[in-house]
């Protein structure tokens, strides 16, 4: 009995340990660069340690974006578009979770940010060199149309 056992609990771990090794492949491979016409982007943030890995990879991008609830919550699948200083649309794209990441050229641009059926609208200067951070934040869908 003891020696079934333990057969069951290893077979177990051994099933977790691919389980896990599958999700970190995935993982990889879900998070890749993007592009909007010339403009590189990167999406993604479920879970600590994608958002982690994201990070890292977005460290040369010079554009931050960051999706929530007003109380916190994570929020992925904002609709994000940005428009350079004439009016023209430089990049448009669905966040694939509550981060996001471009590579813009220095400039002002407005960053909008919809979700939940309300959009943020956001101005920010990208510096040549660091990164811009935008937060957006969302109330809850019963309070969603005080947001602006």
């Amino acid at each position: 009995m003891k020696r079934h056992t333990i057969g069951i609990i290893g077979g177990c771990l051994l099933a977790a340990a691919t389980a896990r090794a599958a999700q970190v492949a995935s993982a990889d491979e879900y998070l890749q660069v993007q592009r909007f016409d010339d403009i590189p982007y990167l999406s993604g943030g479920v879970g600590t340690e994608e958002r982690a890995k994201l990070r890292s990879l977005a460290a040369d991008d010079n554009l931050a974006l960051s999706f929530s609830l007003v109380d916190g919550e994570y929020l992925g699948g904002a609709q994000v578009s940005i428009k350079g200083r004439d009016g023209k649309e430089v990049l448009a794209a669905a966040a694939d979770g509550p981060l996001f990441f471009a590579k813009l050229p220095a400039g002002h641009y407005v960053v909008e940010a919809t979700a939940m059926g309300n959009s943020i609208t956001r101005a920010v200067n990208i510096p040549a060199t660091g990164q811009a951070h935008i937060f957006f934040a969302w109330a809850p869908s019963s309070h969603a149309g005080s947001m602006g």
